[in-house]
């Protein structure tokens, strides 16, 4: 595997093909990438499970082609010189379900790090894979129909309620507040002009003779 010991800056030239066969149904080819890609202790995690070792790695991949009939669609490859982002559009055709054929989209991410300090030579320690609720929910024909048309919308329409139902608590307690300020000032000038009266009936009365 001549491309494992270029220069990082060179590596995403090579990423593509080294997911392609990572993701390949062509047994050897997967098998010799991932011995030659992955550390011998590397750990793989999904949604459903997490395993550690490059062999047990292979052996995973071995067994999801043995369920499923197609290959993953890898739509887009990025690298920023340690992490490597892969989406993929999972294609889920059990074998012993042919009539039933999803397309789940799925984000890989690979941790590189080096064998050792200024190898120069990279390898994977770290595999995985996420399925986004959303995606699982596309990729049912009902479901999905039900996830953009009823829950969606009534989900957007409750928000936008909540909204205007938050806004109009927030005016009615400004309007409150403003009217409980002015009852305040008109009872404090009530009291001050009481007082001044009481003050002065007092002085004309002191005053007689």
């Amino acid at each position: 595997m001549v491309y494992l010991i270029i220069p990082p800056s060179l590596i995403p030239l090579f990423l593509p093909a080294v997911v392609a066969c990572i993701y390949s149904y062509d047994d050897a080819q997967r098998q010799r990438t991932i011995n030659a890609c992955y550390f011998t202790d590397a750990v793989f995690t999904s949604p459903l499970l997490t395993i550690q070792g490059n062999y047990n790695i292979d052996r995973a991949f071995l067994l999801w082609k043995g369920l499923n009939r197609h290959e993953p669609i890898i739509d887009n490859v990025c690298f920023d010189g340690e992490t490597c982002v892969v989406h993929l559009t999972q294609i889920i055709q059990p074998r012993f379900l042919p009539l039933v054929k999803l397309r789940i989209p799925m984000i890989a991410t690979l941790c590189f790090r080096e064998t050792d300090l200024d190898s120069g030579l990279w390898k994977i320690s770290l595999h995985q894979e996420s399925w986004t609720v959303e995606g699982i929910l596309d990729s049912v024909p009902f479901l999905s129909y039900w996830y953009q048309h009823v829950l969606k919308v009534s989900s957007g329409k409750l928000l936008v309620y909540s909204g205007k139902a938050i806004d109009t608590v927030s005016k009615t307690a400004l309007v409150l507040n403003e009217r409980n300020h002015e009852i305040e000032h008109a009872t404090r000038q009530l009291s001050c002009s009481q007082t001044r009266q009481s003050l002065c009936k007092d002085t004309l009365l002191n005053g007689k003779p």
